[in-house]
């Protein structure tokens, strides 16, 4: 019975000792996945100032994320450096503080980050290095002003300007803001007052409008703080426009040269003046005709204010086609003593036909009184000026 027993036992152990062999397990080995970037924020934009924080989120956690994998480049005068990276969502955002730097308008700042420099558990990341750039921008929209379509404006007459705005930091992107303020944000500056319009108003531009001006020069300029980016910078004052000049009135001038009576009728007296030397050649009467200052000829419109060829000296407002007749005059026709062919009286040498035995009436240049227009006669064969007045 002992010796059985024994073998029982030892059966027993040998069967124990093959199990025990059986259930052995072999420790089990962890091979995680590589990580891998999948945003960096801010995204690449448009800043007034440079971020003061990165944010770099992975798909897993990774491990020993430190300042130096952040690579800080760029144009800006002094490139901000990362101070501290913060771990969260359990090691899947890392948060780096920028300080320091200086970035002014028109410089970029980069931060590059390489998940293949990162790892998680010993294991490298993988992707490609991932760059933001920051464009500084603090500087609005520039605002310019086209040529006038007009720079000569005559009674009656208007001129448009156009107005272009362009983002310069953003190569003309749209703009934001309010753009109908600029109906109150046109200054005009000078002699001359006109009414000021403003239309067709786009992120892109407006249309000036000067209607209703008198008598001088102006210039217009678009106030400062009209149109804004989209970064919220205000557009500067616009230069002048180009100098427009308006006059309202019509010229008349006294000939230089001088003629007997005889100019083939009215209407040679009208070549006479469109012919002679001292009939304006430049500025905003250029190109004008010319009818002579004659009684009957019907030269002046009433209502109508004549000046010199300066343009500022104010001769008279027409009250008829004789312009005032015997009446005075605010100013005489010119400086100078000439005597002039008017006809005022019935000496008209023969309707301008006659060069002898004919007699025309005569008025003096430099009179502002009744004799501008009757002073005296003299016989046609005689030589005289003429008033010419702008048509």
């Amino acid at each position: 019975m002992r010796h059985a027993f024994f073998l029982s036992a030892f059966v027993l152990t040998l069967v124990l000792a093959s199990c025990g062999r059986g259930l052995s397990v072999s420790p089990a080995v962890f091979d995680p996945d590589p990580p891998s970037l999948v945003t960096l924020e801010p995204e690449s934009s448009y800043l007034v100032t440079a971020p003061t924080s990165i944010v770099a989120t992975f798909n897993q956690a990774v491990t020993a994320l430190t300042a130096a994998h952040f690579t800080i480049g760029g144009t800006c005068t002094t490139a901000p450096t990362v101070s501290t990276v913060v771990m969260s969502g359990v090691n899947t955002v890392a948060t780096a503080t920028l300080t320091g730097g200086s970035c002014t308008n028109g410089q970029d700042l980069t931060v590059t980050l390489d998940p293949t420099q990162i790892t998680t558990a010993g294991v490298a990341g993988t992707g490609s290095a991932e760059t933001t750039t920051y464009s500084i921008s603090t500087i609005g929209p520039a605002v310019t002003l086209d040529s006038p379509t007009d720079v000569a404006l005559r009674s009656g007459e208007s001129t448009d300007i156009q107005v272009n705005f362009a983002d310069a930091a953003s190569g003309g992107t749209a703009l934001t803001g309010d753009l109908t303020v600029l109906a109150g944000g046109v200054t005009l500056t000078g002699t001359s007052s006109c009414t000021l319009g403003v239309s067709s108003i786009s992120t892109t531009g407006a249309v000036i409008t000067a209607s209703g001006c008198s008598n001088g020069t102006f210039t217009v300029h678009v106030d400062a703080g009209v149109v804004e980016d989209a970064l919220g910078n205000a557009s500067a004052v616009s230069a002048e426009s180009d100098t427009i000049t308006v006059f309202n009135g019509r010229v008349i001038f006294v000939t230089t040269g001088t003629h007997n009576g005889n100019y083939g009728g009215y209407s040679g007296t009208n070549t006479y003046c469109n012919n002679d030397s001292a009939k304006p050649s430049t500025g905003i009467v250029a190109g004008s005709t010319y009818k002579a200052l004659l009684d009957t000829n019907n030269a002046t419109t009433s209502g109508i204010t004549y000046y010199r060829t300066d343009l500022t000296t104010v001769i008279a407002t027409a009250t008829g086609g004789n312009l005032v007749g015997s009446a005075g005059l605010t100013n005489p026709i010119s400086t100078g003593a000439t005597a002039v062919w008017t006809g005022s009286d019935a000496n008209k040498c023969n309707g301008w036909t006659a060069p002898t035995i004919f007699v025309g009436a005569l008025g003096i240049a430099n009179s502002g009184t009744a004799t501008w227009w009757a002073n005296s006669s003299a016989g046609c064969a005689n030589t005289r000026a003429l008033y010419c007045v702008e048509q």
